[in-house]
């Protein structure tokens, strides 16, 4: 976040209860324009799920990308600050960051440049993608 041109603040690994993760989460809204989360989640009965549920409107989507793909966006608080979830593993982690979180933090700054610079390459072997996914590989 920080090579994004953020100011971070980092919480720590929280504990998986829905009241602890609440004080925490509102803790966060009340000086960040941005809360980012990085955990595995379960469909029904999760800990954040339900912390976040209880904060405000997050949703979580599959969208088609690989690794992972389970990502969620929503708004918490008074404020109503932007809260985006990315997957816990970490490989995913820092493909959905890349992809969703550094793009927003460099919008919000007001930067014109959301992604990094790339590069072309040519692969040494062909690569197959499964139809309708955007897959990220390791380069």
């Amino acid at each position: 976040a920080r090579d994004a041109g953020a100011d971070a603040y980092r919480s720590g690994i929280v504990p998986a209860d829905p009241r602890r993760l609440s004080e925490v989460l509102e803790s966060q809204t009340l000086r960040s324009d941005l809360v980012l989360i990085s955990g595995t989640f379960a469909d029904e009965g999760d800990a954040v799920r339900e912390a976040l549920g209880a904060l405000g409107d997050v949703r979580f989507r599959p969208v088609t990308m690989f690794p992972w793909p389970v990502q969620a966006f929503g708004r918490i608080g008074r404020e109503q600050v932007p809260v985006i979830i990315v997957p816990g593993e970490p490989v995913a982690a820092l493909v959905a960051f890349e992809v969703f979180v550094r793009p927003a933090i460099r919008l919000m700054l007001g930067k014109r440049q959301l992604f990094r610079r790339t590069v072309q390459a040519i692969a040494a072997q062909p690569v197959f993608s499964p139809l309708g996914y955007r897959q990220y590989l390791h380069g």
